[in-house]
């Protein structure tokens, strides 16, 4: 049988429109053909999940100039093994069908278009999905199901929206694991630069609300419209900071409850809230952070260009103007939110003393915060480290530098890693570290005892368009959460054996 031409007859116009955009993503020089580095850097970042088999026949459509053309990487990508529609059908199928009974509500349906694509319009959903109820029982069978998805409607879903909706389930199925660890939602993209940030979230909320089950999760809201001119050196500072007061709030609670946060956030300005509540729950404690990151965020109102609150956090925490490097003069009113915002956790002084601060991956860098850094002596472990030294060892000299804090919080920003891993997200940078170093230094830091909160943000669904983004933050996630499992587990049993103060 003819594959070719059959395979690409078996995906919709928008999976092949899908396809395409992941294509362009690798033919950086636009003619249409991926060279042979071009292709290894597409499998690198295709890998996870990807059969020996798969992988060789790509390689095998290198034609004899070492170059694979636009239409034979996308009916590769229509054959492969895993790109199974019925398959992934069937799966996203089950997770709703939760009687096993084959049978699912129209409720739960309009539940699940609403997390694949907010923009569903849902008295036109409601009308598709009664349609296709073949009894009127008020109940859709698989083969309702996929009678939807061949009718061309509204609920088409592209096997890249299947498996984010499958992995954000997954990210509540795994922290409900363990009752000590609590999920915390800051779902906001109102200090980023580019809307869309928060909207991962919200797709991890609905079903999580859905299924019940994560042990804790607290949504706090803010999404981004249109940037705000009136506060031109801190953009949405005001909603910045009653979000981040409320997110101070949660974390502080959260470990006063003796549960472990892990922070689920849109845009890296929250940390500043992050931060405040750890302070704030341990007034006593010399607090040191590790932060993850393409970009130091260490700008303040007085020296930022671009006035995007999600490069300030390390500055609020450390109450940190850098008024020798001012560029900017504020109006009384961005002062006063600014103040407000370096006051909040703990009374009279500093959250955090930024010479207890280590950097890994930072590489974007304007002067202001070079300055910063060496003012501080910050260090900062690049992606050529990490390769010379190795991930775990990069992990260990960040906490060798911080070994005389008490606690320490661990922030993750997915622009960390190399951009063409990582495009789902607003500030994408090249140069960063992969996706497997990323677990590794993650692993080795959560396993650390004093580490009391972990922190992932910046995935931006909305420029994610093969979904590499999801799918490699969920690899550092699970794998950051199993570490984290282990080390309470241990520390469960040893209090078990023991009398003592209860572990965190």
């Amino acid at each position: 049988m003819n594959e070719s031409i059959p395979s690409v007859a078996r995906v919709s116009t928008r999976q092949l429109d899908e396809f395409t955009a992941l294509y362009r993503m690798f033919d950086v020089s636009g003619n249409g053909r991926l060279t042979r580095q071009q292709t290894d850097e597409a499998l690198q970042v295709l890998g996870l999940g990807l059969s020996e088999q798969d992988r060789r026949k790509l390689l095998d459509a290198v034609d004899t100039a070492g170059e694979i053309t636009q239409s034979a990487f996308i009916d590769w990508l229509c054959q492969r093994s895993d790109f199974d529609l019925e398959r992934e059908m069937r799966s996203l199928f089950s997770l709703m069908d939760t009687s096993g009974d084959g049978l699912v509500s129209c409720d739960e349906m309009l539940t699940l278009a609403r997390c694949l694509d907010p923009d569903f319009n849902e008295i036109a959903l409601e009308v598709l999905i009664r349609g296709h109820d073949t009894d009127n029982d008020g109940m859709v069978s698989f083969d309702d199901f996929m009678a939807m998805q061949q009718s061309g409607g509204h609920l088409q879903v592209t096997i890249a929206g299947i498996r984010r909706f499958r992995k954000l389930l997954g990210r509540y199925a795994l922290a409900a694991r363990n009752p000590r660890i609590a999920l915390v939602e800051v779902d906001s993209d109102l200090g980023a630069g580019r809307a869309g940030a928060g909207g991962g979230i919200a797709l991890l909320r609905q079903s999580a609300l859905q299924r019940a089950l994560a042990t804790r999760s607290t949504a706090l809201r803010g999404r981004q419209q249109g940037r705000d001119s009136t506060r031109p050196h801190a953009r949405n500072i005001d909603a910045i900071r009653a979000l981040l007061e409320q997110a101070s709030t949660l974390v502080c609670e959260t470990l006063q409850h003796h549960e472990f946060p892990v922070v689920l956030a849109g845009d890296h300005s929250t940390a500043a809230g992050t931060i405040a509540g750890i302070a704030k729950a341990f007034p006593d404690k010399r607090l040191g952070v590790v932060w993850i990151d393409a970009h130091a965020d260490i700008h303040s109102p007085y020296t930022s260009l671009s006035g995007n609150m999600h490069g300030m956090p390390i500055a609020i925490a450390g109450r940190f103007d850098n008024t020798a490097n001012a560029v900017n003069t504020l109006d009384e009113g961005t002062r006063a939110h600014w103040e407000a915002c370096k006051a909040l956790g703990r009374q009279g002084r500093a959250n955090l003393d930024l010479h207890d601060l280590a950097y890994v991956s930072v590489r974007d860098t304007e002067p202001a915060e070079d300055a910063a850094i060496a003012q501080f002596a910050i260090p900062i472990f690049r992606t050529d480290d990490v390769r010379r030294m190795g991930p775990e060892a990069v992990a260990q000299a960040c906490l060798d530098h911080l070994s005389e804090v008490d606690i320490i919080y661990v922030s993750f920003d997915v622009d960390s890693m190399d951009a063409a891993i990582c495009m789902g997200t607003g500030t994408p940078v090249a140069g960063g570290i992969t996706a497997d170093e990323a677990a590794r230094i993650n692993r080795r830091l959560v396993s650390d005892p004093r580490v009391v909160c972990w922190e992932i943000c910046e995935i931006n669904p909305a420029l994610d368009l093969r979904n590499s983004t999801g799918q490699v933050s969920m690899m550092v996630y699970e794998q950051t959460l199993d570490a984290l499992q282990m080390r309470l587990a241990t520390a469960a049993a040893i209090h078990a054996r023991h009398d003592g103060t209860r572990p965190l």
